[in-house]
Order: structure tokens, then sequence, then C-alpha cells
């Protein structure tokens, strides 16, 4: 029983990070999408590199 309950903290826990990195993605295409000129893109490809 105590292994069951440990998958399903970790399975809760997999779905969070997925849900989050999804928003995330969500927001980085918003931000391109407006970003005529290129600042962001160029701003996180710096960052990226760092």
């Amino acid at each position: 029983m105590v292994k069951n309950r440990s998958e399903l903290k970790h399975r809760d826990i997999y779905l969070n990070q997925l849900v989050a990195f999804q928003k995330i993605v969500l927001t980085l295409h918003k931000l391109i999408d407006d970003d005529i000129e290129g600042i962001v893109i160029k701003d996180i490809m710096d960052w990226l590199v760092e």
C-alpha cells in the first residue's frame, strides 16, 4: 500500500512538472509571437548560452 501511495505521489509531481513546462512553452510562444523585432528571442538565446 505504501508503495502505491509513493508511486502516486511521484506521478503527481511528474504531472505538475509537465503542466508547468507546458505553461512556460505557451508563454514563450506568446512572447515570440508578440516580439516583432526579435528582442525577446535574442534575450532568451543569450540566457541559454550563458
